[in-house]
This record gives C-alpha cells, structure tokens and sequence, in this order.
C-alpha cells in the first residue's frame, strides 16, 4: 500500500510537473532549469536521510515530514504559477525531497530482509498505471482541482497507512556508523563504485524522457488525457516485468538485469525520437519493460547482494544522488538541444550514455569478478 501510495503521488508531482510548467507558460529551458533544482534537492535530500536513517532508524519521521511540507506547498503551485521563485523554491522545498523518499522506501524493504522487493515496487507500478489512466481524464476533465484532491486522498491513504507501522528494525552495529566509516566503507566496496558509474550514464537518459516526453507529446498535438495513457502503458509494462523480477534474478542474476536494461534505456530513446504520431508513442511506451522495469529494481538487488545491510540505506541513497546530479546536469543540456535541434534528436543523443553504461557492465563482466559478496533475499 505504501509503495502503490507513493508512486501514484509521484506520477502526479513529478511526471506532470513539466506539462505544469508548459502550461503556465514555461519555455523548455526553463523546465530544465526547475527540474534541475529538484534533482539538487533530491541529491542533498538522498546524502542526509540515508545518513539519518542508517544512523537513528527514522524513516517514518522522515516519510511524514517530506509529506506535510509537500500537502502546504503543492495546492500553492495553482496559484502562484507565473512565480519563477516560488517554483523554484516549490521545487527545491517539496519535489526535491519528495524524489528522494524512493530510496527511503527501497531501504526499507531491504532492511526487512523478508519482502520480495520485485513484488512490493511491482505495486507501485501498478498503481502508478492505473492513476496515469483516471487521473490523466479526470485533470483534462477537472483542471487543476482535479489535481490537487486527488493528491489530497493519496496522502490521506498513505499517512493513515503509515500510523499503523514501526520503522524497520537495525543491523546490528549500528550506532558505531559515522559518515567517515561509511565513506571508508564505500571507498573500498569496487561493486558498489561499479554500481555509481553505471547510475552516472543511465541518469542522463532517464532524465531525458522524465522531463520531455511530455513535451514531445505536447509537440505533436498530445493531450493530458492522452500523456495518462502514455503514462499507464508505462506503468504497466513496469508491473508486468517488476513481478518477475526476483524470478528473474535467481535465473539471470541483477548484473544480466542491469546490462539488458540499459540497452533497453537507449532503444526507447531512439524509438521515441523517430515518433511522430500519438499511436507511436504508445507503442513504444511497451519498452519500458525491459529499460527501468529491470534497471530500477537490478540497482537495489545488485546492491543488496553486495553492500553490508549496516550502510545499506546509505548505499541506495548515495547511488540515487549519484544519478540525480546526472539527471541535475543533464536537464538543462537536454532543453538546450531540445530547443535548438528538437526533441527527437535531443532524445536520440541523450539515449547514447545509457548504450554506454550497457556496454561498460557488458565489458567489465567479463574482466571483474561480480559475485555477490553478501547472499540478500529479496
């Protein structure tokens, strides 16, 4: 319920915060610019709570606080559009920490240790695909009222979830963490640095489609209604993959998930950048089933294979910061290109680092030993 909550909230914050933006009037740079501020946020956020909770065991705390400072700012978003130092400070404040609590919520399950984390984010899948369908027809039908009660019942649902949890329970150990142990830690773990140049390269091209492809449907005539759509075929594809996941890596393991999902990254990439019609965009919304339905739940299986369960919240924040200051850079650039060359060809280069990140897991397979180093069932 907390992962289904969650990530239906973020279709409606994160996903359609640039078609906001459009809307209000917002050139492509510009929405770069405001993504690039949450992504900087999200990067600060990830560093302290994974800190925090590795170090005091308050995810909860951490979860209720980001949530009622997103409940004050995001109905003010309406009303002070024409604002660029509200959004600026809206994307700051709200949607920047807002990002990070996925990895609060990774960390989470694999602390438990007895969740199946391919089910559990599988139910944020879903629920982000359903949502993307209703929500996308009742925003074209509703406006922006719609919106802000329909983020208003998420939130009622997932705090009320919430009153009725307990924080995960710590490692043993944990109170002799600091952040120079961590550090000293990381430094020395070659899987998890392995894992951050990977994040660095997809992170260019998940940004690119997150930001613009509501701007590339918005180019060729798309609705809001019709971006829903997009958005649920998405969703889907991502719940149909993400319940195999476990499955999968008992066959396969996280590296053969990690290495096809990034090759999948850039081939949505390039079909997006050669659509021109609606349909096509739904088709090759399908791809998402083997681009971030593998690369996003391989990070944390690969991860929890092989970094100490001590710094494990640490682990997936710091690889999450990682690629938010990929995304942080890459944003701006994207809208530049976007600008002066299109979208399709913004996309189709911005699909290359992705290619790159496959080839580098592909290369490195063979010269690295990559067997995990700690046995995690998730």
């Amino acid at each position: 319920m907390l992962f289904g909550g969650y990530y239906a909230a973020i279709l409606i914050v994160i996903d359609f915060f640039p078609r906001y933006l459009k809307d209000f009037g917002y050139s492509d740079f510009e929405i770069g610019i405001a993504v690039m501020w949450y992504m900087f946020s999200c990067l600060l956020s990830q560093l302290v709570f994974g800190y925090l909770i590795d170090k005091f065991n308050i995810s909860k705390q951490i979860i209720i606080s980001v949530f009622i400072v997103m409940m004050a700012g995001f109905p003010l978003l309406f009303n002070f559009s024409d604002s660029r130092l509200f959004v600026t400070a809206f994307s700051i404040m709200a949607i920047g920490p807002w990002r990070s609590l996925g990895g609060v919520w990774d960390s989470w399950v694999a602390r438990l240790g007895d969740v199946d984390y391919g089910k559990a984010r599988a139910a944020g899948a879903i629920a982000y695909a359903v949502s993307a369908i209703v929500l996308g027809q009742a925003f074209a039908a509703m406006g922006n009222m719609g919106v802000v009660f329909s983020m208003a019942g998420i939130f009622i649902i997932i705090l009320w979830v919430l009153s009725g949890t307990e924080n995960p329970r710590r490692a043993g150990s944990i109170e002799k963490m600091t952040i120079r142990t961590a550090f000293t830690y990381f430094k020395g773990n070659r899987h998890f640095l392995f894992m951050l140049a990977g994040s660095s390269l997809s992170g260019v091209t998940l940004a690119s489609v997150l930001t613009y492809l509501p701007i590339l449907m918005a180019a060729i005539g798309g609705t809001p209604a019709e971006l829903g759509i997009a958005l649920f075929i998405m969703g889907a594809s991502d719940f149909l993959v993400m319940m195999q996941t476990t499955r999968l890596k008992k066959k396969f393991g996280s590296v053969f998930l990690l290495i096809f999902g990034f090759f999948g990254f850039f081939a949505k990439n390039a079909a997006f950048a050669m659509s021109s019609h609606i349909w096509q965009i739904y088709l090759f919304c399908m791809l998402q089933s083997v681009s971030i339905a593998l690369v996003i739940p391989g990070m944390v299986l690969f991860l929890a294979e092989r970094v100490d369960h001590r710094y494990m919240a640490s682990a997936l924040m710091v690889n999450q910061s990682v690629m938010s200051i990929s995304m942080m850079i890459a944003n701006p650039l994207c809208g530049l290109l976007s600008e002066r060359l299109g979208v399709g060809v913004m996309l189709m280069i911005a699909g290359l680092p992705a290619f790159l990140a496959g080839m580098l897991f592909l290369f490195m397979r063979k010269k690295l030993s990559i067997e995990p180093e700690v046995s995690i069932q998730l």
